[in-house]
């Protein structure tokens, strides 16, 4: 590169002269940023990007900005090349820019994908941030140790050589990434697609799930419908408060991804392992001691699309945890019926038995098995 034609006019005849710019191609537009010790909290680096991004979402020629630097916030491979300060400076700014779509880096020489959740206003443009980190090139891999630490907005880490190639579509203001592994020296491997990932810019967010609960005599378990949009579930985020309507201080506020790739199976073959290998985003048990009886929570549930984009947050539901006098009294029964493996949903009349609100037990009984569980009816 030629660094010259990249500075900015206002920092050319200064110490800090291309030591970090920008550069325009079509309607994209990369911004190289310092995030060495000493330079990354400058005030002069910290205003230029304050004022560039502020621009750069003015102009109609602008579509998305790619920011670059050295360091990461968080390696889970290789904490030790941690660097705080790309939260404190960086993140803030990219957060106030809707077309900032992407924040790669290296450092760490190994191969990590994440997302980081901005806090942009609820709109059809809100994303949150892809992280990519592709460093290394030919110098000595970044292993797992012992202090390597599984971060929650890594979502895949694999200490292997590798490089990413994104296909960047200016005219659908898209890109997609295709990240190719070449292993490690114990365990070469040749070229193989280790990940892959997109982003478009114009796509809607996933649509508001709809929600439903079920109360067993050990935990209560939320449930939700799956996600409907373009893309598939990445991330869903389960809140619980005991003032139902606000969310100000949940007692329960958890985010489960679709993925966790976190470590391998060592040799010979070093398979990445996923954490989260079958998790169902469309479930979440509350653990035991979270919930008092007696006490009326509210909760709500939203998704993460694999374009990074959320849904809105499900309607508040009420959700009371009150294990205390049954009465034990048969209200009815329900007509027998056969039913093929997987997922039912069936509805009864009420209307004769004029049941008050409150907890009901539920018994279903198989050919092999019997479960009884918890309703609440309002």
């Amino acid at each position: 590169m030629k660094y010259t034609d990249f500075t900015d006019s206002s920092l050319q005849h200064t110490s800090l002269n291309q030591k970090f710019y920008s550069f325009q191609i079509l309607n994209c537009r990369f911004v190289a940023l310092n995030s060495n010790s000493g330079l990354i909290s400058e005030p002069v680096q910290h205003q230029w990007l304050h004022n560039i991004l502020a621009a750069y979402d003015a102009d109609t020629g602008t579509a998305m900005v790619f920011p670059y630097s050295h360091h990461p916030y968080h390696s889970s491979i290789w904490p030790g090349g941690n660097a705080d300060s790309v939260e404190i400076v960086f993140f803030p700014e990219f957060n106030n820019s809707c077309k900032v779509v992407q924040y790669s880096y290296g450092h760490a020489h190994c191969y990590e994908r994440g997302v980081w959740n901005l806090t942009q206003p609820q709109t059809a443009w809100q994303h949150d941030l892809p992280l990519l980190l592709s460093g290394g090139g030919g110098a000595e891999l970044s292993l797992y140790n012992s202090k390597s630490r599984n971060y929650p907005e890594i979502l895949m880490a694999v200490d292997d050589y590798v490089f990413a190639i994104i296909d960047v579509d200016v005219d659908d203001q898209s890109f997609n990434m295709e990240v190719y592994t070449l292993g490690k020296p114990e365990h070469p491997i040749n070229m193989a697609i280790l990940d892959s990932m997109h982003f478009r810019m114009n796509q809607s967010p996933p649509l508001k799930p709809a929600t439903y609960h079920v109360i067993d005599t050990i935990a209560i378990t939320l449930n939700s419908s799956p996600i409907q949009g373009a893309d598939s579930c990445l991330s869903a985020q389960v809140q619980v408060t005991m003032t139902p309507g606000n969310y100000t201080n949940p007692v329960i506020d958890t985010t489960r991804n679709w993925i966790n790739y976190f470590g391998n199976t060592g040799p010979p073959d070093y398979t990445p392992i996923n954490l989260n290998a079958g998790i169902n985003l469309y479930s979440f048990t509350i653990p035991q001691g979270k919930l008092n009886p007696g006490i009326s929570y509210g909760y709500r549930i939203r998704y993460r699309d694999m374009n990074f984009k959320w849904s809105e947050w499900s309607t508040d539901q009420p959700v009371a945890f009150d294990l205390l006098n049954p009465k034990g009294e048969l209200v009815t029964v329900l007509p027998e019926r056969r039913y093929t493996p997987g997922a039912h949903h069936f509805t009864f009349s009420t209307g004769k038995l004029d049941l008050p609100s409150g907890i009901y037990f539920l018994r279903m009984r198989g050919a092999k098995s019997a479960k009884t569980i918890m309703i609440q009816a309002r």
